[in-house]
């Protein structure tokens, strides 16, 4: 229905036009219409190339039928899977033991992180995937769980992530050398 309104809408603008011209050339000798078929003429043959690239090239003006190129899938594995809070198992591959995970917590303090230094995170995602990643950290804070959090800019992705630290398996702090964790 758009189309065809446009298509109303320039067959009159070009009426207006012809009829403007008709009238500056006082001595042309047409009725209106043969004006008015004049401007239907020339509306078919400068909307054919328009309607051939449209079809050749499948060129549409409604983009609210394909707001987005991707699927759900392709978007879902471009996000981090630390972006979400998961509803299940934190471990589910079970590769850390108590003990492990308790001495982990011990061993990191929030005292321990500077907000801006640069660390290099040996880290785990939740597929088992493990990933070398330098980040800058911006703040470290607990989620809804009481699990220790941190918040940064990862190089890797060039852009903000967040890093659960019972998935980071060796921390070193890029300023001083220092191994964290």
């Amino acid at each position: 229905m758009k189309s065809f309104l446009d298509s109303v809408h320039g067959f009159l603008l070009l009426v207006v036009i012809c009829y403007g011209f008709y009238l500056g050339f006082g001595d042309a000798d047409y009725a209106w219409w043969e004006i008015v078929l004049i401007c239907f003429i020339l509306m078919i043959i400068i909307s054919l190339p328009f309607a051939f690239l449209e079809k050749a090239f499948g060129l549409d003006n409604d983009n609210s039928k394909n707001a987005t190129p991707y699927s759900d899938e392709e978007i879902e594995s471009l996000l981090d899977d630390e972006t979400f809070d998961y509803p299940y198992d934190d471990d589910p591959n079970g590769l850390w033991s108590d003990e492990h995970r308790r001495d982990f917590y011990e061993d990191l303090d929030e005292s321990d992180l500077i907000v801006g230094n640069r660390y290099k995170l040996l880290y785990t995602d939740y597929y088992g995937n493990t990933t070398k990643r330098n980040i800058v950290l911006k703040s470290a804070s607990h989620n809804k769980r009481g699990d220790l959090v941190l918040r940064a800019w990862c190089e890797l992705r060039g852009d903000m992530r967040s890093f659960k630290v019972r998935n980071i398996e060796e921390m070193i702090d890029l300023e001083t050398g220092e191994l964290v964790v």
